[in-house]
């Protein structure tokens, strides 16, 4: 009995280190994980992210540093929101004169049409209104309102895309709202008080309106494994009702279907989540590209109740973009669910 003892003890003392060293691991590598601010939302990763946005004088889309596009990648708030990164003030001030070019020709279009309608849109257009070292813009009274953000090498854009006269008293309370109300962010700074996050802005509001962001990322030490998240206040892919499993089945036969020429569940198929504190429905999949290399996806989606936020994520590995060894297949499934475990509304105070 004493050696039987003595046995465990012995083996206790073994463990103890080996434990240590995994406690310890586990501690390091949840310290990597950085969080992420997305619409009303906040999403945790494994990392630090490139994420994707336009890129002056090379795409007018939201890419990433490396050139690829993020075709997901979306920004409405009461508008169209645009993010350019650019190389040096230069292009900055390039940007900011193909701006008053492209207005001063439309308007001159407009008042040279024989379109008597034309005309009188041409006559609303106004003059450059705010021109700061971090601003420029036309006012909300403009019939083609817009605002220019200059935060240090980018500029967030905000322009109402609905010019309809029926609309221009909510033209003009959108405009203003964004104007007062849009406030410059740092990757990762998470705000306290009601409103919806784009990639290095915030815009405050009372938590009530529409939104449709989503934003693309991928691990800056994994490029292999690119992240997106996307949090609307209406319908992922339309006016009509649909579950998340016809959602899913949307996303890799329609949206996703350009990059892969089969994309097969995994044994479990459709499972059910909740992400957001939302239930919804998931899926791990087999990405078959034209290339025929194999690829790995997760995607989990929210969207099936009226009147409720949806929201979508998925992970999605591509080799070919790997430093080194790709995540394995094992490894995106598991960083996909610690990141759709991470999903929650950004903190209110």
């Amino acid at each position: 009995m004493m050696k039987s003892t003595l046995g465990l003890f012995i083996l206790a003392a073994l463990l103890i280190p080996i434990l240590s060293l995994g406690v310890q691991h586990n501690l390091d590598e949840l310290a990597k994980w950085k969080t992420e601010c997305v619409g009303r939302y906040q999403v945790s990763v494994p990392g630090n992210v490139d994420i994707a946005i336009a890129r002056f004088g090379i795409s007018a889309h939201a890419g990433f540093s490396d050139g690829q596009p993020a075709p997901f990648s979306q920004l409405s708030y009461l508008g169209e929101i645009s993010i350019f990164s650019f190389a040096s003030g230069a292009d900055i001030i390039k940007f900011k004169n193909n701006n008053i070019l492209s207005q001063k020709k439309m308007k001159k279009e407009l008042l040279d049409s024989s379109d008597e309608k034309k005309k009188k849109w041409g006559r609303e257009m106004k003059g450059l209104k705010y021109d700061t070292p971090t601003l420029f813009g036309w006012d909300g009274e403009d019939r083609y309102p817009a605002l220019n953000f200059i935060l240090s090498n980018k500029i967030i854009s905000y322009s109402i895309n609905n010019y309809n006269d029926a609309t221009k008293d909510l033209n003009k309370k959108n405009f203003n709202n964004f104007l007062n109300n849009f406030n410059p962010r740092t990757l990762h700074e998470i705000p306290t008080q009601p409103g919806v996050c784009i990639p290095y802005g915030f815009i405050a509001d009372d938590g009530t309106a529409p939104r449709d962001i989503g934003v693309t990322m991928r691990l800056i030490d994994h490029p292999d494994v690119e992240i997106f998240f996307r949090d609307t206040s209406g319908y992922l892919t339309g006016g009509t009702l649909h579950s998340p499993k016809d959602e899913i089945e949307y996303f890799w036969t329609i949206m996703y279907q350009k990059y892969t020429k089969l994309t097969e569940a995994d044994f479990w198929g459709y499972r059910s989540i909740k992400m957001g504190g939302q239930a919804g429905k998931g899926m791990f999949a087999t990405i078959h590209r034209y290339d025929d290399s194999i690829d790995y996806g997760y995607i989990a989606i929210v969207d099936d109740i009226p009147n409720t936020p949806s929201q979508m994520l998925y992970v999605i590995r591509t080799a070919a973009r790997a430093k080194g060894e790709p995540i394995s297949k094992d490894e995106l499934k598991d960083i996909a669910e610690k990141i759709m475990s991470s999903v929650k509304p950004h903190p209110v105070q």
